[in-house]
């Protein structure tokens, strides 16, 4: 019993330096009403809010989510396919910014309570520089994919390509 418990501790501990030194902007939130349980400093910088302003309120209260709508197709995709990535998402940084966001995300148990494990990847910058360019070039543009938690595409994922090829 004892052992069990060291590990478990041990596999804790390891979650958490990787969560809170991870380069990438990670948050973990309750699936139901989105209340933020933990943020990394990296979502911190890149959102401007501190992560004592953010635990224990949901990112709807706040106003990250610039579209409610938004978030609950982002709900609704995660739970129908248990994890997300590349997941094209909009968010209000605390300066008024809608970013545009490539978000990894899965479905995980908090403490007892179905909670959303995400990483995120700004790509507002890229974007905008595809748009500007009218470059008559092919651009590839990364697409969304589902997969389950054990990794593989889940048999009623649609058949998404993991990047699109565009021509102008």
């Amino acid at each position: 019993m004892e052992s069990a418990r060291a590990v478990a501790q041990a596999s804790s501990e390891r979650f958490r330096a990787l969560f809170h030194h991870s380069p990438n902007p990670s948050s973990v939130t309750t699936l139901e009403g989105g209340r933020c349980l933990a943020v990394n400093g990296a979502w911190a910088r890149a959102m401007g809010f501190a992560p004592a302003e953010m635990i224990g309120r949901s990112a709807l209260e706040i106003g990250i989510w610039p579209d409610a709508a938004e978030r609950e197709r982002f709900v609704a995709s995660l739970r129908q396919f248990g994890a997300l990535q590349r997941f094209p998402v909009r968010f209000r940084t605390r300066k008024g910014e809608i970013r545009q966001m490539r978000i990894g995300a899965e479905l995980i148990d908090w403490e007892g309570e179905r909670a959303i494990l995400s990483s995120m990847h700004d790509v507002t910058e890229i974007e905008s520089a595809r748009r500007r360019s009218g470059s008559r070039r092919c651009r590839w543009a990364p697409g969304w994919t589902a997969r389950s938690a054990t990794g593989s595409s889940p048999a009623s994922a649609p058949a998404l390509p993991t990047a699109i090829s565009r021509c102008a």
